[in-house]
């Protein structure tokens, strides 16, 4: 181990100044709780948020990227005097990419192995509106093809929950909306999800002999989304469109939406898939303009081994999604004749 040398520079180019270090067997692997710690440091900001964050003390969390220092014979972080935040050296940048991307693998691997042990259980990532309509038929026929494989299943609001979960190797699949942010993900699209507008059955908009045009949404109280992705996108090519938009109520619960709606509270704008089949005091209005659809897709951690019982879900997913993306395309068609000749809208 050589010795490293002080340098006499100023205290106004210390911070900046990248000090040679002692080096230990450069030969010998990284240590993959380094790795941990040089990523919790780059996101927390701090040794000390680090070291919550990961329940070491900030004297641990210190020794950690000093040893990586050590070992790799290179600053990596810049630290701060007093509050302010660590900043990462370009060679920090450099180990922090190849860090993330060994801390995946390693969970990729940790979740491979487990799944090997247990194949008699796939674990499936949801959320709300694709468990309305896709889950129940694709759960149906993949049961009748794997009768031995249980099916387990975790549910959350809105997808960068589960894409997290998916990452981490604690599910083997999810539902998912595209394209995905950036990540160690491999995805397949399902169908596509156009938007409308969705009412109570008895308002006037229900009879509606056309679709909505962009510039009568000034003139109603919505209800949207709070967080999903493919919805924020929605709401700014529609305000692109119309002068104002007047969202009064905001939730990412499906029920609570469909609540609001039957409440009078206001007017929602929805994908379809959030509609609930054969509800009959809800209707759908479809739009006379185009917004972009919300693409729906199964994903997976890209760098785990593909398994049997895992692509066969995928391929049912994909059989069925088919046939309700039929569904939903013939259901948007915003006018039919009743038996009296008049148009009406659709319910859902």
């Amino acid at each position: 181990m050589t010795r490293s040398v002080r340098r006499n520079i100023g205290p106004e180019k210390r911070d900046k100044a990248i000090v040679p270090i002692a080096v230990f067997d450069q030969s010998a692997p990284l240590d993959l709780r380094h790795l941990v710690a040089l990523c919790a440091v780059s996101d927390a900001g701090t040794f000390r948020a680090a070291a919550e964050k990961l329940g070491y003390s900030q004297a641990g969390i210190s020794a950690q990227i000093a040893a990586l220092e050590r070992q790799v014979g290179c600053q990596l972080v810049v630290r701060p005097r007093g509050r302010g935040r660590v900043v990462l050296t370009q060679a920090g940048k450099s180990a922090l990419h190849h860090a993330n991307a060994l801390i995946a693998r390693s969970k990729a691997a940790r979740a491979d192995i487990a799944a090997s042990a247990d194949r008699q259980r796939l674990r499936v990532g949801t959320f709300q509106s694709a468990g309305a309509w896709l889950l129940p038929p694709i759960l149906e026929r993949y049961a009748q093809d794997n009768p031995r494989v249980g099916v387990e299943l975790t549910e959350r609001p809105i997808d960068t929950d589960l894409l997290r979960l998916l990452e981490d190797g604690e599910l083997d699949l999810s539902f998912v909306m595209l394209p995905l942010p950036p990540g160690p993900f491999g995805s397949v699209t399902l169908l596509q999800d156009t938007y409308a507008l969705l009412v109570p059955a008895d308002h006037p908009l229900a009879k509606a002999r056309r679709g909505i045009e962009a510039d009568e949404f000034t003139e109603f109280d919505l209800i949207a989304a709070s967080s999903c992705r493919s919805t924020a996108r929605a709401e700014t090519a529609l305000r692109q469109r119309c002068e104002r938009l007047r969202v009064v109520h905001r939730s990412d619960d499906n029920e609570t939406i469909r609540a609001m709606v039957r409440a009078e509270l206001g007017l929602a704008l929805v994908p379809r898939l959030l509609a609930v089949p054969n509800e009959r005091d809800l209707v759908l209005i479809d739009l006379a303009f185009e917004l972009p659809t919300r693409r729906i897709g199964l994903a997976w951690q890209a760098q785990r081994q593909p398994t049997d019982t895992g692509a066969w879900f995928v391929e049912v997913a994909q059989d069925v999604s088919r046939t309700v993306e039929t569904v939903m395309v013939s259901a948007s068609r915003p006018r039919r004749k009743s038996k009296g000749g008049r148009i009406t809208a659709r319910r859902l």
